[in-house]
């Protein structure tokens, strides 16, 4: 593809002023093309697909060298930093939130991880999920119990409900065993 001598002035540019390899592998790609080079010799060089070139292509001849330019990625990043995370983690796990002052309950929820954070730190994430990442992060599994233990094993029930039958023969009354 043949671009204007602005473009490759903008190209060349953007590539002398960026620390980034990402961005730099880019321009150099599309100098590469705007030197009548084949797309498919351009891809093979730089290890890309031909279909990833001409995305970049593309990006650039809308946006110019803003279309190639890493962009930065929206989310709730770093609004706790390591130190923070370790303070909470430490009272998370040696507090309930009863203790705490935050609840009724005894038991954690995203819910009074949202006061506990925006109490101590006024840090408000936008999404749920966020803190649940933080409970995961400290070692901690968001669900909600089953009515039956996942990890039983049922020859080992059975084998258990028949020594208590066997131990309970002379006894009245029923035994009610519950896992």
């Amino acid at each position: 593809m043949q671009y204007t001598e602005e473009q490759v002035t903008q190209l060349h540019t953007f590539f002398k002023g960026t620390k980034n390899t990402s961005e730099q592998q880019r321009s150099l790609a599309l100098l590469a093309l705007s030197k009548a080079k084949k797309r498919k010799d351009v891809a093979e060089i730089f290890e890309i697909n031909v279909a990833t070139l001409d995305g970049w292509q593309m990006q650039f001849k809308r946006f110019g060298v803003t279309g190639i330019a890493n962009k930065g990625y929206p989310g709730n990043h770093y609004k706790l930093n390591k130190e923070q995370k370790a303070q909470i983690k430490k009272l998370v796990y040696e507090k309930n939130p009863q203790e705490l002052g935050l609840s009724e309950k005894r038991f954690w929820t995203t819910k009074l991880l949202k006061q506990l954070v925006q109490k101590h730190y006024a840090v408000v994430y936008e999404s749920t999920a966020t803190y649940r990442k933080l409970f995961y992060s400290f070692g901690f599994s968001c669900h909600k119990p089953g009515k039956h233990n996942r990890n039983q094993r049922p020859k080992e029930v059975a084998r258990f409900r028949v020594s208590v039958k066997k131990s309970s023969d002379n006894t009245r009354g029923w035994a009610v065993w519950y896992w």
